[in-house]
Order: structure tokens, then sequence, then C-alpha cells
């Protein structure tokens, strides 16, 4: 009997361990100093992975007095594609909630160029994901208190900046930089930021499902049915935690 209760007490301490370690302990990253070129070295290995059993992606936030920083590494090759064509989404929630709020999302290809690209169907094709991305003509942006909603351009007098890539281990990477400035943060805050990081694909679209919310749903979206994602884990994660605050 004593060998029994001891094997119970070291099996539930194990799951106790295991379920402590797949709990999310995302912080942002105080005191970077970062380029926005794609290489993602400067951000050593301050790394979040995602994915249920093999790692779909990885991510990391930074920011420095000025900037607020986002790196994502894209590790599935299906859902590398999904992020060159569909975009990947960081939205900010200045009041801490995980609700909508300032919304940035790069790479944006045009439609015309989406539906030539995928028509070729090959998900490890590095030059698909290239030319997805190089046919990308701006950022998207919503409800920046001082930025129109709508397509920005790559070189803007707002200071957004970001760059994907498809880096020499097949991995698609994204940088960007906000800066704190835009995102309207109250001089005195008592709550923290909540900020998301979504790989945007055909199960998890804002700006489809936004604008689904404006159509007459089809006969399918009426009787409840939805197709499921392939996907082994989640394409989008939040994090909460502190940025300086903004004087103005």
């Amino acid at each position: 009997m004593k060998r029994l209760i001891s094997a119970f007490i070291l099996f539930f301490l194990a799951c106790a361990t295991f379920a402590q370690a797949k709990k999310s302990d995302a912080k942002f990253i105080s005191g970077l100093q970062m380029v926005i070129d794609g290489q993602l070295e400067d951000w050593s290995t301050q790394w979040n992975t995602v994915g249920d059993k093999e790692p779909l992606w990885t991510y990391a936030i930074g920011y420095d007095d000025q900037y607020l920083f986002v790196a994502v590494k894209v590790i599935d090759p299906a859902l590398q594609l999904e992020a060159a064509a569909h975009g990947i989404s960081v939205m900010v929630n200045k009041d801490g909630k995980k609700k909508d709020g300032m919304q940035f999302i790069f790479p944006v290809p045009d439609a015309e160029t989406i539906r030539s690209m995928l028509e070729m169907g090959d998900f490890s094709a590095t030059h698909v994901k290239t030319e997805l991305i190089a046919r990308s003509r701006g950022y998207k942006v919503k409800d920046f208190p001082k930025i129109v909603d709508g397509l920005l351009s790559l070189s803007n007098a707002y200071g957004l900046q970001a760059v994907a890539k498809v880096d020499a281990a097949d991995h698609l990477v994204y940088e960007s930089a906000i800066p704190l400035a835009q995102l309207g943060l109250p001089a005195s805050a008592i709550t923290p930021v909540a900020i998301e990081i979504a790989i945007q694909n055909r199960w998890n679209n804002r700006l489809t499902a936004q604008a689904h919310q404006q159509q007459k749903p089809s006969a399918q979206q009426q009787t409840g049915a939805r197709a499921k994602s392939p996907y082994k884990g989640k394409t989008a994660v939040w994090v909460i935690d502190k940025l300086p605050l903004q004087k103005d």
C-alpha cells in the first residue's frame, strides 16, 4: 500500500510539474535595442513557443523607451503560407483587456496576388512566400488614435515599421516596431497593456470576420457549420504586461 501511495504521489507531482511548464509565462522584454531588418539574432533566446506537440511558431515582445517591438518565427510550412497571404496581426488593447484594440497587420498582399499564388498550391515553395511578401504595398492599420484606418504606406510619417522574409532555415520570420507615442497610453496607467499576436489564416482572420459580420449569413453559417482548423495549436496568443508610461 505504501508503494502504491508513493507511486501515486510521484505521478501527481510529475503531472503538476508538467502543467506548470505548459502554462504561459510570456512577458515583455525591456531595454531592447533593435533594428527592424528581419534578422532575429538580436532577440537571443527570449522566445515563446506555440504548438500542442510540435512547434508551430514562436514569438517575443519587447520595448525600449520609444518603441514596442514584436518578433515572430513561423515554423509550420502551411502556416507560413497563411502568414504570407493573410498577414501577422499585432493587436494592442491599452486597457489591458483581451478585447479588440489598435491593429497592425503585415504582410498585406493584394487579393489578385493571393488568388494567383495560392493556385500553385505548394506550401513549401520559398518563392511563393517571398513573392506574397514582396507584393505587399503597405500595412493594414485600424483604430490607432492618430492614424486613419486602412492601408498605410511602408514609408510613413508615423514610425510604424515591419519586415517579413524567409530565412536560411526556410522559416518565415517577422519583426515590427510601433512607436509607443502612437498607442495613446495614459500618463498614469492603473492597468497593464494587452497584446495579441495572431498568425492570420482562413480559420482565424479578424479582417475576414469583420467583413462577414456586415454581410447576410450564408446557409452554412446559419446552420452553425464551421470547418475545423488543421493546426495543432493556437494561431493567436495574448500577453498582458506593462509598458512605459507616456507623457504628451
